[in-house]
């Protein structure tokens, strides 16, 4: 009798969360859930019973018995989910760092960076440039420009994401972040900023010369269609209410910050990705022309702004030239605000 009334007063309260969250749709929605379920492992007990050749329970019993079972599965979810989203968004956030690197001679300070992040952090960003460059640093930064649509539709169909202006402003709504903007970044203090990257053309050749040439007349079915991100997310964020886009931007945080602290994580999905010859090139071709630059430039002083996969190559790189290349400082910035 205990167990019955637990599960009717959890099943109740999830029932009410449902529709403050999701309103009519989310009650329907649990209701509907609860009996398809219900019904499928019901049969699935008869089916299972009979195998055993042992009795099985009546609709009525088996009804009270997956209530409960149910309840304690929706508790264990909800903590397990609930602990993700605080320890990864409040406890323990990810921080990005800015690493200073030195020869003695020339001096690095490399700040990991991403797409999509904080105002306060590109706000952070931007009042550290302007300080370094009081100091008479040079700026490098990543921008991949200059491409045909020939390249563009190339690499769209390589990384089954059709790549427009559009694509991470889409992207950040679902995480209530900003899209990163480089126009920001330049003609601070001075205009000795230098496009530090490869074109979309260079990318997209590179890639055909090592692997294999792309042929865009191949008919579609043999591609997989690249997705047009932000219509896909303007669709769901049309279709749900503003307190399921508010948990759906606080799971996306907490997923952001595990991935972002946890270098494992981030090769494993690119080899869920299924794409290792490209990121090979979008990655070390890359990173070439980072030290290449870096160890024919003049400027003594030079900050680096790059998507955080490419510090440690680049450091390691930039020490087999030359051992003398340490870490000097490193400074962290929180860049999920």
């Amino acid at each position: 009798m205990e167990k019955k009334y637990f599960s009717w007063v959890v099943l109740a309260l999830f029932l009410a969360i449902y529709i403050y969250i999701s309103w009519v749709r989310g009650w329907l929605y649990f209701i509907v859930l609860l009996a398809f379920y219900g019904v499928l492992f019901y049969w699935w007990h008869i089916l299972l019973s009979k195998f055993r050749k042992k009795e099985f329970m009546n609709w009525w019993d088996f009804g009270q018995y997956f209530a409960y079972r149910i309840s304690i599965l929706l508790i264990f979810i909800t903590w397990l989910l609930s602990f993700f989203v605080y320890y990864e968004n409040i406890y323990e956030p990810a921080m990005m760092p800015e690493f200073t690197l030195s020869n003695g001679d020339k001096t690095v300070v490399f700040q990991w960076m991403a797409h999509i992040w904080s105002n306060k952090f590109y706000n952070t960003i931007i009042d550290n440039i302007t300080n370094y460059k009081k100091q008479g640093y040079v700026l490098f930064f990543e921008w991949v420009k200059l491409w045909t649509k020939e390249s563009s539709d190339k690499f769209n169909k390589l990384m089954w994401v059709q790549f427009d202006k559009k694509t991470y402003a889409g992207l950040s709504k679902i995480y209530w972040l900003r899209s990163q903007n480089n126009d920001e970044f330049l003609n601070l203090v001075n205009n000795k900023d230098y496009r530090t990257d490869a074109s979309m053309d260079d990318i997209v050749a590179s890639y055909e010369k090592k692997y294999w040439k792309i042929n865009l007349n191949i008919p579609s079915k043999t591609w997989v269609e690249p997705i047009n991100v932000w219509e896909k997310i303007d669709e769901l964020v049309n279709q749900i209410t503003d307190k399921e886009l508010q948990l759906l931007i606080a799971i996306n945080r907490a997923v952001m910050n595990l991935v972002i602290k946890n270098t494992a994580v981030q090769n494993t999905i690119m080899k869920w990705a299924g794409q290792q010859d490209l990121f090979d090139i979008i990655l070390n071709d890359r990173n070439k022309i980072i030290v290449k630059s870096i160890n024919e430039s003049k400027d003594k002083k030079i900050v680096l702004l790059y998507w955080l996969m490419h510090f440690d190559w680049v450091r390691s790189q930039l020490q087999k030239w030359d051992p003398k290349w340490q870490i000097k400082n490193i400074r962290y910035f929180q860049p999920i605000n």
